[in-house]
């Protein structure tokens, strides 16, 4: 083995939703292994937010509105979209992704 798996990578993505700044913020984030990417996403507790991952245009997972947590197989995709949209409050948020 030339270059073994270590362990998974974590990749932060600071945003923020301010009034008249649209509804939605994306990430790219690059997967060169297949596995699991699970995400986390932190912001103000009144807040809801809907969290998607996509393959070019098509969502391939999505989090139900307000829950901060989403974890999707990556199988031959390299590079996916991570989508936050606002459906309630405003403020900065933390989005976190495990890649493998």
């Amino acid at each position: 083995m030339r270059e073994p798996w270590s362990a998974p990578t974590r990749i932060s993505f600071p945003g923020s939703f301010r009034k008249g700044s649209g509804e939605l913020r994306s990430f790219r984030v690059s997967t060169p292994l297949d596995g699991e990417l699970e995400l986390g996403l932190r912001g103000p507790a009144k807040a809801a937010y809907r969290l998607s991952v996509l393959n070019g245009n098509r969502v391939v997972a999505s989090a139900p509105v307000g829950r901060r947590s989403l974890s999707v197989t990556v199988c031959g995709q390299r590079t996916l979209s991570l989508r936050v949209e606002r459906r309630q409050g405003f403020g900065t948020f933390q989005l976190t992704a495990s890649r493998p």
